[in-house]
C-alpha cells in the first residue's frame, strides 16, 4: 500500500484538523504548472500522482463522447483517450482545451453503466438498480458551480435523470460513492473528484488504494460528502496539453472523457524551461565549450543559450537533440547580440543544425550572442537540447520567420541571458564569477541567468545596471524572481515579488535557472541586470 504519494484529484482549501498523517498534505505537493484557472500539482512516491485544481470562474468542463449511429441513447463508441483528445482538438479552433480525464463507468463494449446528460443529449445507463451507482456530479458552465447529489432512493437513475431539466451548458453524470469497494486495498488506477468553493479537484493516479484517495482529499479540507468516485483500474487516464500523465500500458479504450477548457488559453503559450552557457570555449566542460538545455513536456517549450565567440575558438556551434527524439526536432531559432534590443536573425529549422560565428569588430576580443530555441511540437516527454563547439558546420534547411513569437504565457518578452559558472570553469570575470544581461526598458522583459554556485560563489547578488563609459550599478527596483534547478520542472520560487538588489543562496555544484521579470515602470536608464558572486 502506498504510504507517501499524492493523487490526481481536485483539491481546495485548508488542511483538516483531523488530517490523516499518513497521507501527504498540500505542502508536500510541487507545482508542475500554473495557469489562470488551473494549478497542476504532482507528488512522487514512487509512481507520480497528480492533482489538478480547476477554478470554475476561469475554466469550463465539458463532456466528450460519440454515440453510435444507431441506438444513440444507449450505445457509444469507445476510443483511446489520445483519440478523444485529437477529436476534441478538431472542434477547438481557439485552442482552449487544456486537460482531459476519464470518469464514466462502462461495460467495456459500448454502454455506460450510469446515465449521462449534457447539452440536451441523454445517454442511459445499463445498471438501473440504484445500488452501485447512486452518486452524481453536476457541472454548470452558466453560473460556474459544481455539486454532488444523490439519486432519489425511490426512483431509478435512468428515468430520474432523463426527466431532469438542465441547461444546455450543464453536465451531469453518475459515479460511485467513495465508500463503494472497488478493489479496496489494491494499488490500482483511481479517478476521484472533490469539490470545495466552486473549485474542482481531480485526482488521477495509476496506483493507489481507495482509502488513500479519500485521505488525500480529506487532508486538503474537502468533506467526504463532496467527493465522488469515477471509473478506475486501467480506465484511469489523464492528459494535459496533449501529454498523457496517467494511463495504463494497455491504453484502454473508454466511452467518455471530460475536457477542461480555459477561457484565457491562447494558441501560442510559451513556457521557458531551461538555459545554458558556452562562455569559455577554451575549456572542455559544461558551461565552457558545451552545455545542455532541458525542455519540459508540453506545448511551446523554450530554452536559451549564451555563446561567447572569439577568433580561433569555436567557429561553429552545433545544436542537436540529445536523445534523438524526433518529435522535438522542429524548432524556432532566435539569435541576438547580448546587449542588442533587436533580433539578428530568426528562422524555423530542424535539429541538428549549426550556427557560425559572426564577425568580430576590430578592437574586440570577442562577442556574446544569446540564442533562443523553441520547440514547434507538443512534447510527450521532457527533452534535452545540446549545444557544443565544432570546427565543422552541419547544414539544415531553414525558413526565415519575420515576427517570431517568444513571449511567455504571462506576456513577458525574452531579452537575453547571463552566466555565472563558478565551479566548472577556472578563472574569474564575465561568465565565471560575474555577468551582465540585457533587459527591455519599454516592455515587460524577461532576463535569465544560469548560475552554478561554488565555494567561491556561495551566494549571488543581482542588481540593476546602466552603461555610461563603463558599467555602473545602483537603484533599488521591484521585480518578479523565479528560480529552479535546471533539470527539474517545478520552481523553488515562482514569480515572487522581490525587491532588488537581492542576494540568493544555492547548493554548491548545482545548476540553477534564474528568471527576473521587470516592466516599463523601472527606470529606462537601467537596461542591464548585473549578477556577481558573493562568498
Amino acid at each position: 500500500m502506498k504510504k507517501a504519494k499524492i493523487i490526481v484529484l481536485m483539491i481546495v482549501g485548508v488542511n483538516s484538523l483531523f488530517a490523516n498523517l499518513s497521507a501527504p498534505t498540500k505542502e508536500d505537493f510541487k507545482i508542475k504548472e500554473q495557469k489562470k484557472g488551473v494549478t497542476l500539482y504532482y507528488y512522487d512516491a514512487p509512481v507520480r500522482d497528480y492533482v489538478l485544481e480547476i477554478d470554475l470562474k476561469y475554466a469550463k468542463i465539458k463532456s466528450n463522447f460519440y454515440p453510435k449511429t444507431s441506438n444513440t441513447n444507449t450505445h457509444v463508441n469507445i476510443k483511446t483517450i489520445d483519440t478523444h483528445w485529437k477529436d476534441a482538438k478538431k472542434k477547438d479552433p481557439q485552442n482552449k482545451l487544456y486537460a482531459m480525464f476519464n470518469f464514466a463507468f462502462f461495460d467495456m463494449v459500448s454502454k455506460l453503466a450510469v446515465p449521462l446528460k449534457t447539452n440536451n443529449k441523454y445517454i442511459e445507463g445499463y445498471d438501473n438498480s440504484n445500488n452501485q451507482y447512486n452518486k452524481f456530479i453536476k457541472f454548470s458552465n452558466i453560473n460556474n458551480t459544481s455539486f454532488i447529489l444523490d439519486a432519489p432512493s425511490n426512483e431509478k437513475p435512468n428515468s430520474w435523470l432523463e426527466n431532469m431539466s438542465i441547461h444546455t451548458e450543464e453536465e451531469i453524470i453518475g459515479g460511485k460513492s467513495i465508500y463503494k469497494n472497488i478493489n479496496e486495498s489494491s494499488d490500482t488506477g483511481r479517478t476521484f473528484v472533490g469539490i470545495k468553493n466552486n473549485k474542482i479537484y481531480l485526482y488521477s493516479s495509476q496506483n493507489a488504494t481507495r482509502q488513500y484517495a479519500i485521505d488525500v482529499l480529506s487532508n486538503f479540507g474537502i468533506n467526504e460528502e463532496n467527493m465522488i468516485q469515477g471509473d478506475g483500474g486501467g480506465s484511469s487516464q489523464f492528459i494535459v496539453n496533449g501529454v498523457k500523465l496517467v494511463g495504463h500500458p494497455e491504453n484502454r479504450k473508454i466511452p467518455h472523457t471530460f475536457g477542461v477548457y480555459l477561457d484565457n488559453l491562447s494558441q501560442n503559450i510559451n513556457t521557458f524551461n531551461g538555459t545554458g552557457s558556452i562562455v569559455a570555449t577554451d575549456q572542455s566542460t559544461i558551461g565552457g565549450n558545451q552545455d545542455i538545455v532541458a525542455l519540459q513536456a508540453g506545448d511551446a517549450s523554450m530554452g536559451s543559450f549564451q555563446w561567447y565567440q572569439e577568433e580561433g575558438s569555436c567557429p561553429n556551434l552545433l545544436i542537436t537533440n540529445r536523445y534523438n527524439n524526433a518529435e522535438a526536432n522542429e524548432v524556432l531559432v532566435v539569435r541576438k547580440g547580448w546587449s542588442s534590443p533587436t533580433i539578428a536573425s530568426s528562422f524555423k529549422t530542424t535539429l541538428p543544425f549549426s550556427l557560425s560565428q559572426r564577425d568580430i569588430p576590430n578592437g574586440y576580443n570577442g562577442v556574446y550572442d544569446t540564442i533562443l530555441i523553441k520547440s514547434l511540437s507538443s512534447l510527450n516527454k521532457r527533452n534535452q537540447i545540446v549545444a557544443i563547439c565544432r570546427n565543422e558546420s552541419t547544414y539544415s534547411s531553414s525558413t526565415t520567420v519575420s515576427n517570431p513569437n517568444f513571449k511567455t504565457k504571462d506576456g513577458y518578452t525574452w531579452a537575453g541571458n547571463g552566466s555565472i559558472i563558478s565551479q566548472s570553469l577556472s578563472g574569474t570575470g564575465i561568465g565565471k564569477t560575474e555577468d551582465y544581461a540585457y533587459r527591455y526598458a519599454d516592455k515587460k522583459s524577461l532576463t535569465i541567468f544560469q548560475w552554478q554556485p561554488s565555494s567561491r560563489c556561495k551566494k549571488l547578488k543581482i542588481s540593476a545596471s546602466y552603461y555610461d563609459d563603463g558599467f555602473h550599478t545602483g537603484m533599488n527596483f521591484n521585480g518578479k524572481l523565479s528560480t529552479k534547478v535546471w533539470k527539474l520542472d517545478s520552481y523553488i520560487k515562482n514569480k515572487e515579488e522581490t525587491s532588488f538588489p537581492y542576494t540568493l543562496s544555492g547548493t554548491i555544484g548545482e545548476y540553477y535557472m534564474l528568471e527576473i521579470r521587470t516592466d516599463e515602470t523601472m527606470n529606462s536608464k537601467y537596461k542591464y541586470l548585473y549578477a556577481e558572486c558573493m562568498e
